[in-house]
């Protein structure tokens, strides 16, 4: 007994040493369980797994995540991701698709949304979020499977015009459903007025936008729209905050939901208030006059003995400034006359400086000939300015071209030929190159959103005659086109121009027995093209009239242009407008669609020399002939005097500008704002 005894305390010391040696072991093991026991308790071992989220390597995603429902904001889908395809994509309206069980909705359901920015440049991250009607939600931290697609187009540069094609990437996220106040938050934008813009990160969004943004800081300026300057933010959220409400460029902590107000002011033009000296010689009991600026505080010195009274004197008003005046000194000679010195008040300026944010384009022009342009040369640029709206007044009336960024470096002169709307999706504007495009080169211009109007008749900018509120009021053609424009304004014959017999009023035409010629003479020349835009009618007999270069001898002269002749001889027999290079040599212009009949268009003539003659309506290519050929440069005009004929007109403006490199009109390529 004693052995067996002997063995059990033995094996009780062995028990005992061990608890003694390891207990603190086991202490950290037990207060491990513990924790996981007190921080698992309200929470599924679900929220715990990593979040997922899966699209088309081109596309590799940062995050996604479904918010839960309140009052204010539905249930949101929000997906980010990279554009790593390498080119620029653009997103259309309800680009994302969101497939979901049980959330929002009983069952299986798609909901639609869209992605921001709508056009993503390289490297852009591109946020996709849509609302999820109903109030049904998993519960907080629970594991969540959402099937959806993105469609997308490609781009060659930013301008929506450029972009083609239809695809779709697939995805799919398995994530957290969280709370409210974390991860993604939706930011809603106001201004005040609405044209204004928020400028969050480089990303600009205008009045009524909403955003998912990821929670933390982000940058925040406020863009003021034109005539306004910025005055002041407010935040409506939980705990999101803005560093300062009073500083255009400021810090947003993003930490909930919120709405962000940026309001701006009329801006004031500064004003200098400046008063005249007054001065007056008294007698007996005569007042001395001091000045006083409306909406001024004005205090004068008084003056013993002599009654001192107020002249109002007007100025301009200026708030919150106090003007004093000198001090009134005056002599007494024994109760006659008192003589009062001058009594002059300070002059005020207040000056106010704005600070206002230029937008810009880059627009590289590409000469891919072996020669270079003509100096100078009117280069092409056909813009899609809806692509632009945000920037542009609704005329395009603050649109500037320059040789440097934000509105720097030499004021280019600029023409807008048609669709001068900043709804427009292909206006035409004709830019002058004062040193034109080297051989086989390139030079950067810069199309400028100017925060106000740059349009007038002298410009820089200005449009086609036909296109102002009043008959060429903006128009500035003569500094774009300087070798020859005419609009024929008014009813007076152009300076340089004789008018016979033609009927003028705000454009010109040529009935039957009238010609119209320069005084200066051009083509027979490879650097000049002729353009004029109005109304070629088809011929009504065999009688010769015609529009381009001419002489002042009519029909019984040289003549290069389109004529409209409808012999009998020749078929067709109406409907036609002849290539016509001598009196007696005729090419049938041919007309493609849509031009299938002569009528009001842009009508160019080529006549480089006399070897022959190119003809083009809205510079497409239609004839062109090497018949018997004038041998000298001739006036530009036209001519209706060989018999009756249809009248030619009216004809709205006629120009030379400089013909590109083998006909080729350089290459224009926009980059991003």
């Amino acid at each position: 007994m004693q052995g067996i005894g002997h063995r059990r305390g033995a094996r009780q010391q062995s028990a005992l040493e061990l608890l003694t040696t390891y207990s603190w072991a086991f202490l950290i093991i037990a207060i491990f369980i513990a924790a996981i026991a007190v921080f698992t308790g309200s929470r599924p071992p679900s929220s715990y797994l990593p979040a997922t989220c899966n699209i088309d390597p081109a596309f590799p995603c940062a995050q996604a995540e479904i918010s839960s429902y309140n009052s204010i904001v539905p249930i949101t889908f929000t997906v980010l991701f990279t554009n790593d395809l390498g080119a620029v994509i653009s997103f259309p309206s309800n680009a994302l698709n969101v497939t979901l069980t049980d959330v929002g909705q009983s069952g299986t359901n798609s909901y639609l949304g869209n992605c921001y920015p709508q056009i993503a440049l390289q490297g852009a991250v591109i946020r996709c979020f849509a609302d999820i009607p109903g109030t049904k939600e998993p519960s907080s931290g629970s594991q969540v499977g959402v099937n959806f697609y993105v469609k997308y187009s490609i781009c060659k540069n930013s301008a929506l015009s450029s972009c083609t094609g239809a695809y779709k990437t697939t995805g799919y996220s398995l994530q957290s459903f969280s709370s409210p106040g974390t991860g993604i938050y939706r930011v809603s934008f106001d201004t005040d007025p609405q044209s204004g813009r928020i400028v969050v990160n480089n990303i600009q969004y205008t009045n009524g936008d909403v955003a998912f943004l990821v929670g933390g800081k982000e940058t925040l300026f406020a863009s003021p729209p034109l005539g306004y300057s910025f005055s002041s933010w407010s935040i409506n959220s939980i705990s999101s905050s803005i560093s300062s409400l009073t500083s255009q460029s400021t810090t947003l902590t993003l930490s909930s939901n919120a709405t962000i107000t940026a309001v701006f002011y009329s801006s004031v033009s500064s004003t200098s208030v400046s008063s005249t000296s007054v001065s007056s010689t008294s007698v007996s009991s005569t007042s001395v006059s001091s000045t006083s600026v409306s909406s001024t505080s004005v205090s004068s010195t008084s003056v013993s003995s002599t009654s001192v009274s107020s002249t109002s004197v007007s100025s301009t008003s200026v708030s919150s400034t106090s003007v004093s005046s000198t001090s009134v000194s005056s002599t007494s000679v024994s109760s006659t006359s008192v003589s009062s010195t001058s009594v002059s008040s300070t002059s005020l300026t207040t000056t106010y400086t704005y600070t206002t944010t230029i937008y810009y384009v880059p627009i590289t022009l590409t000469n891919s000939q072996g020669s270079a342009t003509p100096t100078p040369f009117q280069q092409m640029i056909v813009a899609d300015s809806d692509s632009y709206s945000s920037y542009e007044q609704s005329g395009l009336q603050n649109v500037e071209f320059t040789t440097s960024p934000d509105g720097q470096g030499t004021v280019l002169q600029a023409w807008i030929e048609a669709n001068a709307s900043s709804t427009a999706t292909h206006t035409i504007y004709w830019v002058n190159l004062p040193n034109g495009i080297g051989a086989s080169s390139s030079v950067t211009i810069y199309m400028n959103f100017m925060p106000s109007s740059v349009m007038s008749s002298a410009g820089p900018t200005g449009e086609a005659p036909e296109l102002s509120p009043s008959y060429g009021e903006y128009d500035n053609g003569p500094n774009v086109f300087p070798a020859l424009y005419a609009n024929f304004a008014g009813t007076a014959c152009p300076s340089g121009w004789t008018c016979s017999g033609t009927s003028q009023n705000n454009g010109i035409s040529i009935p039957y027995s009238s010609l119209l010629y320069t005084s200066s003479a051009f083509g027979d020349n490879p650097n000049q093209i002729l353009d004029m835009y109005g109304e070629i009618p088809a011929g009504d007999s065999n009688s010769n009239a015609g529009v381009g270069f001419s002489t002042s001898s009519g029909y019984n002269g040289a003549f290069i242009g389109f004529d409209l002749n409808n012999n009998p001889n020749r078929v067709p027999t109406s409907g036609v407008v002849w290539l016509c290079t001598s009196t007696d040599m005729y090419t049938l212009q041919t007309f493609a669609s849509p031009y299938e009949n002569p009528g009001t268009y842009v009508w160019s003539v080529y006549y480089p020399s006399s070897s022959g003659a190119s003809s083009y309506v809205n510079y497409v290519a239609l004839s062109s002939s090497s018949g018997t050929m004038p041998s000298s440069a001739l006036s530009v005009g036209g001519f209706n005097d060989q018999g009756s004929q249809s009248t030619i007109g009216p004809i709205y403006w006629m120009r030379i500008r400089s013909y590109p490199p083998s006909g080729a009109m350089p290459s224009v390529s926009f980059g991003s704002v």
